[in-house]
């Protein structure tokens, strides 16, 4: 008789089989996501954010299940302090700097060229309000709050899309 079964070692192990969920805690102030601590059985305790739409079955199931009560009482959301917050705005308006200075550097070079240019004189001169509200949003009365945040022309995320493709 021939042994067909597959040494426990050559079993691909899911790697996202966990053991304990742990140090539930609301995300954000909506309760829209929960910050945990995950024991996966191949990873060992991870952080993790538990959302409704994660585009893994394992993230929304470990959600659905916090929210059920299966890993206990959710603590309520804490709010960081307020050098964390400012830092945190800071990062984000960084990388929206940095995000759109290709297209302000694109349409400099096509001007100088004497080419067409990819963006209308109006989306150039939007950008750059843009960029200068998000370089004096850190003076702005009530900074960092999301509330007051510079608001993105219409066309730039589609902009960048079409780059990133």
């Amino acid at each position: 008789m021939t042994d067909t079964t597959t040494p426990a070692a050559e079993v691909a192990a899911d790697p996202f089989a966990y053991t304990d969920v742990a140090g539930l805690q609301y995300a954000d102030a909506a309760k829209s996501q929960i910050n945990a601590t995950v024991t996966f059985t191949a990873l060992g305790a991870v952080p993790f954010t538990l959302c409704p739409n994660d585009p893994t079955a394992h993230g929304a199931e470990l959600y659905a299940a916090a929210i059920a009560g299966t890993y206990g009482a959710i603590a309520e959301y804490q709010a960081p302090a307020a050098d964390v917050q400012e830092a945190q705005a800071r990062y984000w308006r960084d990388n929206e700097l940095t995000a759109s200075q290709w297209l302000v550097e694109r349409h400099r070079d096509q001007v100088e060229a004497g080419s067409a240019t990819t963006l209308t004189a109006a989306q150039y001169s939007a950008l750059q309000v843009y960029r200068q509200a998000l370089r004096d949003w850190p003076t702005a009365s009530g900074f960092p709050a999301d509330a007051i945040r510079p608001a993105a022309p219409d066309w730039l995320a589609a902009a960048e899309a079409e780059a990133d493709a």
